[in-house]
């Protein structure tokens, strides 16, 4: 007798899985309005594709509340980016949220630009020649003097390097001036305490990646860049609790340094006016859900190694 197949045995897919076909479809939709906002240069199909990929290679951004992943990806296509994990890649973290009176974790997408993606905008944007950021290490040749002719040297010890010390970023401008940020492997951990990623994705796997993108933040916001430039650098500070709420907080600019002293701290100086969009005023957030932030216990010590942490917990990161 013939063979027939048992179409009954097949396996169905799961729950998890039609969301995932579900969400890749969702985005496939939103192809003409991401058109909108991308650039030129970067066809829509390429960065819908990259996208549907990494909804492949991690079904948890399928299960993140649907708005918050087609708003990353508004804001990924505004600024030009892909979804690539290098140029930029999309958290996910567990958010409580109040619902008809009740708590209830939700996860929810976030946009990350990284920096591959930091750097190409910052290129592109003609005033830097340009910018880059490397990890310095204990056996490496590393000396850095400040005051007026502030200058960098950095021999790094490939067969030795030993335990990472820092970081740093440096760029040249057209004009042929340089300028560079150094922020000690302390103060990278004062930074890293303060994102909703701290104890998974690229800061557990990729710690350099993120010292070199931390670095080349602080320093981009003494850049010559126009809007576009400082909304990217903004989005970077979207995953950071730089001013946790309901809790007393030392006084500290937005990198999480300490400001010691208030009454005599000048501006930072800025270089040309186009360095002034680099700290636009914060938009009013829009409507949403009401996220509360469960209080936690913190250890006194050192304000830049010991900040007030988030009361989210992240997921891994594409």
């Amino acid at each position: 007798m013939p063979m027939t197949e048992d179409l009954t045995t097949q396996t169905k897919p799961t729950s998890r899985q039609q969301l995932v076909v579900q969400r890749k479809n969702d985005i496939q939709l939103m192809e003409n309005e991401l058109k909108k906002m991308l650039p030129q240069s970067l066809p829509s199909d390429k960065f819908v594709r990259t996208v549907q990929t990494a909804i492949t290679l991690n079904p948890d951004i399928a299960e993140a509340e649907k708005n918050s992943v087609l708003n990353a990806c508004m804001k990924a296509a505004a600024d030009g980016l892909v979804l690539d994990g290098r140029e930029a890649a999309l958290t996910i973290f567990n958010t409580k949220v109040k619902k008809n009176g009740q708590d209830t974790w939700v996860k929810m997408a976030q946009y990350i630009p990284m920096v591959a993606g930091i750097i190409k905008r910052v290129r592109n944007s003609g005033e830097v020649s340009r910018l880059n950021a490397f990890v310095v290490y204990k056996n490496d040749v590393f000396r850095v003097t400040y005051g007026l002719e502030m200058t960098l040297e950095h021999v790094p010890n490939f067969s030795d390097p030993g335990e990472a010390i820092g970081a740093y970023a440096v760029c040249r401008f057209k004009d042929g001036e340089v300028d560079f940020e150094f922020m000690s492997t302390k103060q990278i951990e004062g930074i890293r305490e303060r994102s909703k990623s701290k104890d998974k994705g690229p800061w557990q796997t990729d710690w350099s990646e993120m010292a070199r993108k931390t670095v080349i933040r602080r320093l981009a916001k003494r850049l010559p860049v126009d809007s576009d430039i400082a909304r990217v650098v903004q989005h970077i500070d979207e995953d950071y609790d730089f001013q946790p709420s309901g809790q007393a907080v030392t006084p500290h600019d937005e990198d999480g340094v300490v400001l010691e002293n208030q009454e005599n701290a000048k501006p930072a100086k800025a270089r040309g006016s186009a360095a002034a969009k680099l700290n636009p005023k914060p938009k009013q957030p829009e409507p949403g859900p009401v996220i509360e932030n469960e209080p936690q216990d913190h250890e006194a010590g050192d304000a830049s190694s010991n900040p007030p942490g988030d009361t989210d917990e992240p997921e891994d990161i594409i």
